[in-house]
């Protein structure tokens, strides 16, 4: 504000001047007694000021003699015959423009007479195409990006919002360009997708998110260019598609769907149910995605059909759904062979997810116990497993990991005795020589010691135990874990000691031990009953027992000089 007081001070200064400040907005105070004090300055020598604001606190804060005064609108008539000029060609109404003229009348309504408003949104209205900013091409001329008009896409979720049906004919002049391959679509209001949509052949993300009343998408079987796919948070979608015959949204075959697809996310989609609507959604399907290489799917609890994904590469997260997709899945190869291989055109040799590298499985409510059918996960490397009540056992699945490096077990209540028994030797054997980071969290019903079985993971590197209250003991085995690299305790309160054998762990060289007082309190340095067996390795201790111990020493210090310079002061 300063600045523009002293330009305007250079320019103006000793003239008699008529001054238009349009559209103040700022509501600071500060700033506005600023203004104030330019609009009263040279007042008396003539000069005039007019400011203008949407603002009623603005307007009469700046008033100085007379009250502000307020511009009237347009009335129905005069409104419709602006917006006309400004929306359409030499302000006619042409007939290739007949199925907006209806919702052009409802939008004049919604600007309130408001000339500014009705010739802005008329601007943007005059061309089908100037709906769409920023617009993005490759070198071809094909356009991959653009974005509504900000001020258009306020209006369309406002109208949207109440359900006008007149926007739904609105909805299908929004058509963007049929070239375009990234279409992103948030907070609509809508209750379904334009017609248009279907005719974005060339589609290659499509993401649509917080799209609260969507039921369903359009039929699927033309976007063949179609990688990526994620839908976020729509809360009433039931079904993916809506087609009455599932064969409109299959591609090429009787079992294709969807050929290039590589992502699909499902995040909260608390309803919905299936695919296909007019399909038996509790049974298995023989469609399958045949080039989806990564799979999402979170908080989708009533989601128990959809597509085969026999070809995952890298990750796959399930939580809060159900098992049953997974299963089916991983059943496609019996499914095969009862058809005599006619149902998936794919080799005989073919593994259903034997190329997946990683696994999620997290708040599954039907998980009971990982299937024999894991034979198939041939690559599989990583294996994390959280929040799963019902599940009680690891085998048959985990017998046949034979790539499994990374295995993260947290929050099943029901694995307790399956972990700590003797009787599971075999299972901990069949995962030496792969298996080198194993995470145990907040496994309530470990008790005292850990499973003898873990002592043959001869090839582990990295051990991690948290939150396992009834622990008390480290198992005097662990010296037998000859390649352990780093051990982690955390949250343990129990845990008592370290056993003797720790000594002999060459390879140990970071120990972290994070809230388990009782052992913080023996490994402290020197004079810790711990210490001498844990000296050689380097410790990563929270909170560190030496750094307390050293704040009480400077503590003690401080006091003594205080006392000290006290009585020096007093002498």
């Amino acid at each position: 504000m300063e600045p523009l007081l002293k330009k305007l001070g250079e320019v103006l200064g000793g003239k008699r001047y008529f001054l238009v400040l349009d559209d103040i907005w700022e509501e600071n105070r500060n700033k506005l007694l600023e203004l104030k004090s330019l609009i009263i300055r040279d007042e008396n020598v003539g000069s005039r000021v007019i400011v203008t604001t949407r603002s009623e606190n603005i307007a009469k804060f700046l008033t100085t003699k007379q009250p502000p005064y307020r511009l009237g609108v347009l009335d129905e008539d005069p409104s419709w015959s602006l917006f006309e000029k400004m929306a359409f060609e030499d302000g006619s109404q042409e007939v290739d423009y007949s199925t907006i003229v209806q919702t052009g009348k409802e939008i004049v309504k919604r600007c309130k007479g408001i000339p500014l408003a009705i010739k802005t949104i008329g601007n943007i209205l005059h061309g089908i195409r100037s709906f769409f900013q920023d617009v993005e091409v490759d070198e071809c001329g094909i356009v991959e990006k653009c974005k509504m008009h900000d001020l258009m896409h306020d209006l369309a979720v406002q109208v949207a919002g109440e359900e006008c049906t007149t926007f739904f004919r609105h909805r299908e002049g929004l058509q963007p360009h049929q070239n375009i391959q990234n279409l992103k679509l948030t907070n609509y209001g809508g209750v379904k997708l334009s017609t248009w949509l279907s005719s974005l052949t060339n589609l290659v993300e499509l993401t649509l998110k917080g799209c609260a009343k969507f039921e369903h998408l359009v039929p699927l079987n033309q976007f063949k260019c179609l990688k990526h796919l994620i839908l976020d948070n729509l809360v009433c979608l039931e079904y993916i598609s809506n087609t009455k015959n599932v064969s409109e949204d299959l591609v090429g075959s009787t079992t294709t769907l969807l050929p290039s697809l590589e992502l699909l996310v499902l995040c909260y989609l608390p309803n919905l149910k299936g695919w296909w609507r007019e399909t038996d959604n509790h049974t298995s399907l023989p469609y399958y995605l045949p080039s989806l290489s990564k799979l999402e799917i979170r908080n989708c609890p009533k989601l128990t059909c959809m597509p085969l994904y026999p070809r995952l590469k890298g990750k796959l997260l399930l939580n809060k759904t159900s098992l049953k997709p997974l299963e089916e899945t991983l059943r496609m190869r019996m499914m095969m062979s009862s058809n005599d291989g006619s149902v998936f055109p794919t080799a005989p040799s073919f593994s259903p997810l034997s190329k997946l590298e990683c696994l999620y499985l997290i708040d599954i409510d039907d998980l009971e116990c990982l299937p024999d059918s894991f034979k198939s996960l041939t690559c599989l490397s990583s294996l994390i497993i959280g929040g799963c009540p019902k599940l009680k056992d690891l085998c048959p699945g985990i017998l046949h990991l034979s790539s499994l490096r990374h295995l993260q077990i947290s929050k099943c209540e029901g694995l307790g005795d399956m972990l700590i028994s003797d009787d599971y030797d075999f299972m901990w054997q069949s995962l030496n020589g792969t298996l080198q980071s194993l995470q145990l969290r907040k496994l309530p019903n470990i008790e005292t010691v850990l499973s003898k079985g873990i002592q043959h993971l001869t090839s582990l590197q990295q051990l991690q135990v948290e939150s396992c209250d009834d622990l008390t003991t480290i198992p005097e085995w662990i010296h037998n874990l000859k390649s352990l690299k780093c051990l982690e305790l955390s949250d343990c309160p129990n845990l008592t000691s370290f056993p003797e054998g720790i000594r002999s762990l060459t390879t140990l060289n970071v120990l972290h031990i994070f809230k388990c007082p009782i052992l913080l309190k023996r490994c402290k340095r020197n004079t810790g009953e711990d210490w001498d067996k844990i000296s050689h390795i380097r410790l990563d201790l929270r909170p560190d027992p030496n750094k307390e111990e050293e704040n009480e020493n400077t503590k003690g210090c401080n006091l003594f000089n205080k006392f000290r310079l006290r009585n020096t002061r007093n002498q």
